[in-house]
């Protein structure tokens, strides 16, 4: 019987602690799995948008360095982090707007 690819990527994932979300007090903590993690004050985000994709959503945090961070969201818990934390800097994307094709 073959296992399902699926199941043992859902199962990478989680366990990995690949792109996977905490939250300490007011810090959030990126995982990114299990040696890397990197962790943002809420005082430090500037703003944040999401970008919604097939299947998952990719999360721009503007820190107040001005750096950019870039995650893929695809459990919805830096979302959540970041909704709880830091909800009056979301910048909603420009969904409206149609992306051009060639």
């Amino acid at each position: 019987m073959k296992f399902p690819r699926n199941v043992i990527d859902q199962f990478a994932w989680r366990v990995l602690g690949v792109h996977r979300t905490d939250i300490e007090g007011d810090t959030v903590v990126l995982h990114n799995g299990l040696f890397t993690t990197r962790k943002i004050c809420a005082s430090e985000i500037a703003s944040w948008t999401i970008h919604p994709e097939m299947g998952m959503d990719i999360i721009d945090i503007r820190l107040t360095d001005g750096s950019i961070l870039r995650r893929i969201d695809k459990y919805n818990d830096l979302i959540a982090a970041l909704r709880l934390l830091a909800q009056d800097k979301e910048i909603s994307s420009n969904s409206d707007h149609k992306r051009e094709c060639c």
